[in-house]
C-alpha cells in the first residue's frame, strides 16, 4: 500500500479514495480495508447500534464505541482501578481489624478500671462506715463529758453555796480548837499548882474539883 486506493462504497456505489495516512493507521491497528465510504459509515453508526462480538449484546446508542487496543486499554484501565480499590478495601479491613483489636484492648482496660473502681469505693465505703462509728462514739463520750462537766458544775456551785458556812465551820474549829488548847493549858497550871498545894490529893479527886460547879469549886486564883 504505497499510493492511494480507490474504493466502491457497498452501500451507495460510490468510490471514495483510501488514503496513504488512512491505510497506515488501519495497518497499524490490524483493521482491514474500510467497504464504505465515510458518509456511509457515519450513517451506519447513527442508525444502528453496535453490537458486542462476544456475547452479542446491543451497546446502547451515544455510548463509547472503542477499537480493540482502547478497549483493552481501557480494561486495564478498569482492572488496575479494580485493583487499587481491593487494596484500599484489605487495607480499610486491617485497619478496621485493628481498630477493633484496639477497642476490644480498651473496652478490657476499661472494666479494669472499672473493677479497681468499685474496689476502692467499697474500700471507701467501709471506712466511711468506720469512721461514722467511730464518730457516733465520740458523741457518746461528748455526752458523757457534757454530763460529768455539768455536775462538775453543780458541785462546783454547790461548793460555792456551802463555802460561807464552810468557812464559818472552820472558823468554829479554830476557835474551839483555841478553847482546848486553852483549856489544856489552865488544866496544866491547875495541876502544877494543886501539886504544890495539896500534894495528897488524888489526880482523879483533882479533876473532879476541877470539873465541879463554880460555886462549890475553888477558884483557880486560890
Amino acid at each position: 500500500m504505497n499510493s492511494e486506493m480507490t474504493i466502491v462504497c457497498r452501500q451507495c456505489g460510490k468510490q471514495f479514495v483510501f488514503s496513504k495516512s488512512e491505510q497506515e493507521f488501519y495497518r497499524l491497528k490490524g483493521f482491514v480495508a474500510p467497504l464504505h465510504c465515510k458518509s456511509c459509515r457515519i450513517e451506519r453508526k447513527v442508525q444502528t447500534s453496535p453490537v458486542c462480538s462476544t456475547c452479542g449484546l446491543e451497546i446502547p446508542k451515544g455510548g463509547p464505541v472503542y477499537c480493540a487496543c482502547c478497549s483493552n486499554a481501557v480494561h486495564l484501565g478498569y482492572e488496575l482501578e479494580l485493583g487499587k480499590i481491593k487494596r484500599t478495601l484489605e487495607e480499610s479491613l486491617m485497619k478496621l481489624n485493628t481498630l477493633e483489636i484496639e477497642k476490644s484492648r480498651q473496652v478490657d482496660e476499661h472494666n479494669a478500671r472499672l473493677e479497681v473502681l468499685k474496689c476502692e469505693k467499697a474500700r471507701l465505703s467501709e471506712q466511711l462506715q468506720q469512721k461514722e462509728l467511730a464518730a457516733s462514739a465520740l458523741e457518746l463520750q461528748i455526752g458523757k463529758v457534757k454530763l460529768e462537766l455539768e455536775k462538775s458544775l453543780r458541785f462546783h456551785a454547790t461548793l460555792e453555796h456551802l463555802e460561807p458556812a464552810i468557812l464559818e465551820l472552820e472558823k468554829r474549829l479554830r476557835a474551839i480548837e483555841c478553847a482546848q488548847n486553852d483549856l489544856v493549858d489552865r488544866i496544866s497550871r491547875l495541876l502544877r499548882k494543886t501539886e504544890k498545894t495539896h500534894q495528897d490529893y488524888s489526880l482523879l479527886e483533882i479533876l473532879r474539883r476541877l470539873f465541879r460547879p463554880q460555886n462549890h469549886s475553888p477558884s483557880l486564883n486560890q
